[in-house]
């Protein structure tokens, strides 16, 4: 974290400094995907109820997986000592974690979208380098070659096969 982040954050959030190390590093990861989603709540009457409300999925599924280990760790024993900030979690950790899984998911659907499309694009215009040969051999008379044709068609139809199996194989994943 550099000095102009952390500067802003004194700024905007004046209890970022207070804040565990380990605290200051996941917000430090969450707020350079989005800073305008933490909102902070000034502490309460009870002293031990300083909480800090984040909203956002990435977040939450972070905290709710740290949260029952290190901050039972940071408890210093006594109700008015806690030296930690009490999270209230927009959603359930579960919640958050089925948003992530969909997200990559999503991701990924796109990435195999990605590559059948570029598959198709190169097939494609291996079918028309082929048409083009047959084309040349009428219009100039040259000496019809369709072993190459036909051998470029059947390794469209072929390629076009497997990569229609591998995209299907991997949605229904």
């Amino acid at each position: 974290m550099n000095k102009v982040e952390i500067d802003r954050l004194k700024k905007q959030y004046p209890y970022f400094l207070n804040l565990p190390s380990w605290q200051r590093v996941l917000l430090f990861l969450y707020t350079r995907h989005s800073f305008s989603n933490i909102i902070y709540e000034k502490p309460g009457a009870d002293p031990t109820l300083n909480s800090l409300k984040i909203s956002g999925k990435y977040f939450d599924c972070l905290n709710s997986m740290v949260n029952n280990d290190l901050i039972k760790k940071n408890h210093a024993g006594k109700e008015g000592d806690y030296d930690y900030y009490k999270y209230h979690l927009t959603t359930s950790g579960l919640e958050a974690s089925r948003e992530i899984i969909n997200h990559q998911n999503s991701l990924q659907s796109h990435k195999d979208s990605n590559i059948l499309g570029i598959g198709m694009f190169c097939l494609t215009a291996i079918l028309t380098l082929s048409g083009f040969f047959e084309l040349t051999s009428e219009l100039f008379n040259v000496p019809k070659k369709p072993t190459l044709a036909w051998t470029l068609f059947i390794i469209y139809i072929l390629s076009l096969i497997i990569l229609s199996v591998i995209y299907f194989k991997e949605r229904i994943k």
